[in-house]
């Protein structure tokens, strides 16, 4: 016999075994594997654990799990209205934003796969991701429209049209009976492309099966609780976003949104300070300038190994530049995790 799992996450169940199997006329019993959540079961969780907590704050707003979950429910049905479903492809060209998380969120929840587009970029660029990634449709406000220059179809979200559509939708949980298509693990999840400095950017499309561990591991190796703050600092394009989102859903914690006009140095500094940010991400060049605007921890060592980490302390709280290889590279990223941050001389 076949089991078959479903729910909001929808588990393929090609991932369940069978109990019991023929072979040869004999019974033999074969292993059950456990049913691997998907992207979207993931955000469920997150929303269940603590409706009324905070998920995301920006300069624009806040909002709870609970705003966040109706909101974004609202805009997944008006994408599964439009056809929209697993494997298709939704380009969501904002800037980082509360509407960009929002949007992430929709797009997950109708099962398609996103793909982020930061409209900063220039224009034959912005229209090469847009062709090469196949989207279906384009999610984007009315400020980054005139980018969208393409023959896709276009959703521009904060019109007044599209928010009066948007008002007579369903604000419940989306369903997996909803979706256009069963969304199953080895569906696409998002495509997030390179930078290009070899050459034209190219698309690495990245499915749902690991998601879920990369996730639950993320929160037990940077000890993320519901009173974690995240920082989200990355482009949208940039795949520390995917790490951002995931940061926070994992333990259900608040997401701080960083402002498009900040860089590093002492407004990034500064911004860290004020929302109470615990975890983050940033480049080494973002760390280079905030160290440098006379932000900083102490003392610094390396364990060489196959992965490199270079750790400062200051009152039991760190920050962790991780990379791979046998000897400490030159450049390399740095998660930045239970910070303490003071000022101190250059």
């Amino acid at each position: 016999m076949t089991v078959k799992v479903t729910g909001s996450g929808d588990v393929d169940s090609n991932n369940v075994s069978h109990d019991i199997t023929r072979r040869k006329g004999r019974i033999r019993r074969t292993r059950r594997h456990a049913p691997v959540p998907l992207l979207p079961h993931l955000l469920a969780t997150a929303v269940e654990r603590d409706p009324d907590a905070t998920a995301i704050v920006s300069d624009s707003g806040t909002f709870t799990y609970r705003e966040l979950d109706t909101r974004s429910s609202r805009l997944a049905r008006l994408l599964i209205g439009r056809g929209v479903g697993p494997e298709d492809r939704v380009a969501i060209l904002m800037a980082r934003s509360l509407e960009s998380v929002l949007a992430t969120w929709a797009v997950v929840k109708a099962g398609a796969t996103f793909v982020p587009v930061d409209p900063n970029y220039p224009a034959d660029r912005i229209e090469y991701m847009l062709s090469d990634s196949g989207a279906d449709l384009v999610l984007t406000l009315s400020s980054h429209a005139e980018a969208a220059a393409t023959d896709t179809n276009i959703v521009v979200v904060d019109t007044p049209e599209t928010e009066s559509v948007l008002a007579t939708l369903p604000s419940t949980p989306v369903m997996f009976d909803e979706r256009v298509r069963t969304l199953r693990v080895e569906n696409a999840a998002y495509v997030i492309y390179t930078s290009g400095s070899t050459g034209r950017p190219k698309g690495v499309v990245v499915t749902h099966s690991g998601l879920a561990n990369f996730c639950a591991e993320q929160v037990e190796r940077y000890g993320m609780g519901p009173g974690s703050r995240t920082l989200h600092f990355a482009s949208p394009s940039f795949d520390a976003s995917v790490l951002e989102l995931l940061l926070a859903v994992g333990a259900s914690s608040t997401m701080v949104v960083a402002p498009t006009s900040v860089f590093g140095g002492a407004e990034f500094s500064d911004l860290v300070v004020r929302q109470g940010v615990t975890h983050g991400f940033v480049t080494p060049a973002a760390l280079r300038r905030w160290i440098r605007a006379g932000w900083m921890c102490s003392s610094a060592s390396w364990s060489v190994g196959r992965r490199a980490r270079r750790i400062w302390w200051r009152g039991g709280r760190r920050v962790v530049g991780s990379s791979t290889g046998t000897d400490p590279p030159r450049r390399r990223s740095c998660p930045l995790s239970r910070i303490r941050w003071y000022r101190g001389s250059r």
